[in-house]
């Protein structure tokens, strides 16, 4: 099980895979950070002609960029489809606060289908009408044929 990744399973639910976007989904948010993080040392000398302004400058540059690289990466390594025998299980984390669950019983799953860029998609009925997505998964044919799989499984 990946640590840091709390799954609200009940007593004899087995746990058939954990999915999570590729490291390629978030690379353009992440260069974004990592050029905002080292902005300041590349405008070390101009900054520093500021005096003590462009010292606490270059550090709130450089602290709001650290930040929000920390902030992107734990929204990534948060977000998770999880998959299991008796349901589907999406947890989706916005940078550090906490995370949204959303648990489907497999009875509620009308469909799974493939989306643009590498996503699947899981049609849910019921009350409330809705599709739960993972972005930019690394496999997304494994992770779409095993859900097909195990909701043919519990369709039997």
């Amino acid at each position: 099980m990946m640590p840091h990744v709390h799954l609200p399973l009940h007593d004899h639910e087995e746990r058939y895979g954990l999915f999570r976007s590729s490291w390629l989904a978030i690379a353009p948010k992440m260069l974004l950070g990592l050029a905002w993080t080292l902005l300041p040392f590349v405008l070390l000398f101009p900054i520093l002609r500021l005096d003590w302004l462009g010292i606490v400058l270059a550090i709130l540059f450089g602290a709001f960029g650290l930040r929000y690289l920390l902030a992107v990466r734990a929204g990534w390594y948060g977000s998770v489809l999880a998959v299991t025998n008796e349901r589907v299980i999406d947890i989706t984390k916005r940078g550090f606060g906490q995370p949204v669950v959303t648990s489907v019983s497999w009875k509620e799953v009308k469909g799974v289908r493939s989306g643009i860029r590498n996503s699947v998609l899981v049609d849910v009925g019921g009350e409330k009408p809705m599709t739960l997505v993972l972005a930019g998964a690394a496999k997304p044919k494994l992770v779409k044929e095993l859900l097909i799989e195990v909701q043919s499984r519990q369709r039997r």
